[in-house]
């Protein structure tokens, strides 16, 4: 059916087209709301018009942000009439918070707030379930033990010491870890044959991560995945493990990247790499000999965490290794973060009836936040939406137990996709979870800007959206004019031959959209046309 519009409807009107998405939805505990492009204002005006709408019957109460949990519950404190600085609180832009800090959200903060001062309905909120930002989490954290025992809280303030020490927190972490690789040449006569790539690796104090080897084309004309060995961390220790990995060379190709990578803690040494086809040597002896670390994909958000040197100590035949060392820092923020819940439960625990049972809830979660942000920084958890499924799951199920929630993300973690958010949500709610995405075919949206030179204090940049010629959206655009609501799982059971691949339940198809209204001119957007 035809969308009626993005644009909220104050007046609490039923129409036609969200009684249909309300059916559509059912009884889901959570609503997974994909966004395809992040900094599109449409999409963040429709949100907050499907939420009004859901929130008519008492039971959708949650409105959740991809925002650091304990960011937004400064926002939520707002909501409820605690505090009164909306203006002072979206002037801290933080680097994630710029995609939606914008005069849609203050929007709907204001009708959230008025709507509880009315007290006619069951009070909405606003939350968060990302926790890339600790230093919020840590605040919350002071604050709290030092109600319960000022020295908790000075040990906290030591273990956090050593977690922020680290460096690139709520940032990204660095996920391709220490990657060395060096290019070597291959003949015509290779091509369509297979190579094989044959080393020794050793760990020391490796309880993480993986360490591996691997062999890619090199092909300028189109990406070729690299054929890759990997071992887990925890499983090498003193002794050499031999390791090995064959590549098909592809038509065309005269050239492969051979690499070496530690992506974990402790120290590795790679020895004694050979290269070979079908038996013949090809290239030098000491493939990784003198290589460098390949470049940081983003290197202004990520951390380099390791040293690489030769090493004649530690090698398996004459000569020298090579070894990678992980900056001890590592271990330490893990170390520090595990003792941080610890922590909070003894204090919690010999102070019992000091603190609300609601309070002693969102303590625990705030020690739970900086563990989540250490572990992803470090590639103990390198996987993202693990934690985002669990802290939703957390605010639907404890912090507000009973709540509906509707969860806006980008469309890559709502939609359940292998190893991201909506998967796991799916396997934990079942039908308890639905999906709605929302699809740009043209207009304009606001982005952080090109990964490689990509800064925290950089303004979002304004990108043109080429049309989505992907198989859903380039088939939902053929269905009709205007901008579409869809049951997609209606035309699935009608044996509608749709594309194959992930997909939400109920998609919405938005012929032109606009990037997001910042909330103070002096924040403008870059690349926005005069």
């Amino acid at each position: 059916m035809h969308l009626l519009g993005v644009a909220p409807d104050p007046a609490g009107h039923s129409p036609p087209d969200l009684q249909a998405l309300a059916a559509w939805l059912g009884d889901a505990r959570v609503v997974g709301l994909g966004e395809s492009f992040h900094g599109v204002d449409d999409f963040h005006r429709l949100a907050h018009r499907i939420f009004a709408h859901l929130a008519q019957d008492d039971e959708t109460a949650v409105f959740a942000l991809e925002l650091s949990q304990a960011q937004a519950a400064r926002l939520d404190d707002y909501v409820q009439g605690r505090r009164d600085d909306l203006d002072a609180l979206l002037a801290e832009r933080w680097w994630g918070s710029k995609i939606f800090y914008d005069q849609a959200l203050r929007d709907l903060l204001r009708w959230m707030r008025a709507r509880n001062r009315a007290g006619e309905r069951r009070p909405v909120h606003v939350a968060g379930f990302d926790f890339k930002q600790p230093s919020f989490a840590e605040e919350d954290l002071a604050t709290g033990l030092r109600r319960l025992d000022p020295a908790a809280a000075e040990e906290a303030a030591t273990l956090f010491s050593h977690i922020t020490r680290l460096g690139g927190l709520g940032l990204f972490p660095n996920v391709v870890g220490y990657t060395a690789e060096v290019e070597v040449a291959l003949a015509p006569r290779h091509q369509g044959r297979t190579l094989r790539l044959d080393g020794w690796l050793r760990g020391e104090g490796v309880s993480h991560g993986t360490v591996g080897v691997s062999l890619q084309p090199v092909d300028p004309g189109a990406y070729r995945p690299p054929a890759v060995t990997e071992v887990a961390g925890a499983d090498l220790g003193g002794a050499w493990t031999p390791v090995h990995v064959e590549l098909e060379v592809p038509a065309g190709v005269a050239a492969v990247r051979v690499g070496g990578f530690h992506r974990g803690n402790g120290t590795a040494w790679f020895d004694d790499l050979s290269l070979t086809l079908e038996g013949e040597p090809i290239g030098a002896a000491d493939l990784l000999g003198s290589a460098a670390p390949r470049p940081l994909m983003m290197p202004h958000l990520q951390v380099m965490d390791y040293a690489a040197a030769r090493d004649a100590a530690v090698v398996r035949v004459d000569g020298a290794s090579l070894r990678v060392a992980c900056d001890p820092a590592v271990d330490a923020a893990l170390a520090a973060a595990r003792r941080l819940e610890e922590l909070v439960e003894e204090t919690l625990a010999a102070a019992p009836g000091r603190m609300s049972g609601s309070d002693g809830l969102w303590l625990r979660q705030r020690a739970r936040l900086v563990a989540q942000a250490v572990q992803w920084r470090t590639l103990v958890e390198r996987n993202r939406d693990v934690f985002l499924a669990e802290n939703l799951l957390w605010l639907q199920q404890q912090a507000f137990a009973g709540s509906r929630v509707l969860a806006l993300a980008h469309a890559s973690h709502t939609e359940a996709r292998p190893r991201r958010m909506g998967s796991f949500l799916a396997a934990g709610l079942g039908d308890g979870y639905r999906t709605v995405s929302m699809l740009a075919l043209s207009g304009r949206y606001a982005y952080f800007g090109h990964v490689a030179s990509l800064r925290t204090d950089a303004p979002l940049e304004v990108v043109a959206i080429a049309e989505d010629r992907g198989d859903l959206a380039s088939y939902l655009a053929s269905l009709g004019d205007g901008d579409l609501l869809i049951d997609l799982r209606r035309l699935q059971q009608a044996g509608t031959d749709m594309p194959d691949g992930p997909r939400p339940d109920v998609a919405v198809v938005l012929r032109r959209v606009a990037p997001i209204a910042l909330t103070r001119p002096g924040l403008a957007l870059s690349g926005s046309p005069p």
